[in-house]
C-alpha cells in the first residue's frame, strides 16, 4: 500500500509541475474503496499541507462517495426515458449534472461532491440530464416525455 501511495503522489506531483499548478491551489478527489481510498486521500492531504508550508491547520474532508450519488439518477433517467442504450454521452451528462451539484460551487471550503443525504434532489437533476441526452441522441422511447424544462422536472418527480 505504501508503494501505491508513493507512486500516486509522484504522479500527482509531476502532473502539477507540468501544469504549473501550485499545491496550495489544488483540491483533489480520490475515488477508492474503503481504507485504501481514505488512506490515499490522507497521504495527498498531508503532502499538500507539508509542501505548501502553511502554518495554519487545514481542514480536510473525507467523504465516501462511491457510485451511490450517481447511479440512482442514471437509472431513473434511463427507466423513465425507456432508453435501451446508455450511451457514453448520457454518462457524461450524468457526471456533469452531479458536478453541478457540488457544494464547493457555493462555498469553496465545502466538499467537491454532494452528500448522499441529498440523493432525491441529486437523482432528479441527474435523471433530467440523462433524459435530455437520450432524447437528443434519439434513444428515448417514451412518448410522453415532457418537453418544457419545468414540466420535465415535475414529470420526473411524479
Amino acid at each position: 500500500m505504501a508503494a501505491l501511495m508513493a507512486a500516486l503522489m509522484a504522479a500527482l506531483m509531476a502532473a502539477f509541475r507540468v501544469g504549473n499548478i501550485e499545491l496550495a491551489d489544488v483540491r483533489v478527489v480520490i475515488f477508492g474503496s474503503g481504507s485504501a481510498g481514505t488512506g490515499i486521500a490522507k497521504q495527498v492531504a498531508d503532502t499538500i499541507t507539508t509542501d505548501t508550508g502553511r502554518t495554519k491547520k487545514l481542514q480536510h474532508r473525507y467523504a465516501e462517495c462511491n457510485s451511490s450519488t450517481c447511479f440512482p439518477g442514471i437509472g431513473l433517467g434511463a427507466v423513465l426515458s425507456r432508453t435501451r442504450i446508455l450511451s457514453d454521452n448520457m454518462l457524461v451528462a450524468a457526471a456533469r449534472a452531479l458536478a453541478s451539484q457540488s457544494p464547493a460551487l457555493r462555498d469553496p471550503s465545502r466538499p467537491l461532491l454532494p452528500d448522499i443525504e441529498n440523493i432525491s434532489e441529486i437523482s432528479v437533476h441527474i435523471a433530467w440530464a440523462v433524459i435530455e441526452k437520450a432524447i437528443k441522441e434519439g434513444y428515448a422511447q417514451e412518448e410522453e416525455i415532457q418537453s418544457h424544462e419545468n414540466d420535465l422536472e415535475e414529470w420526473i418527480r411524479v
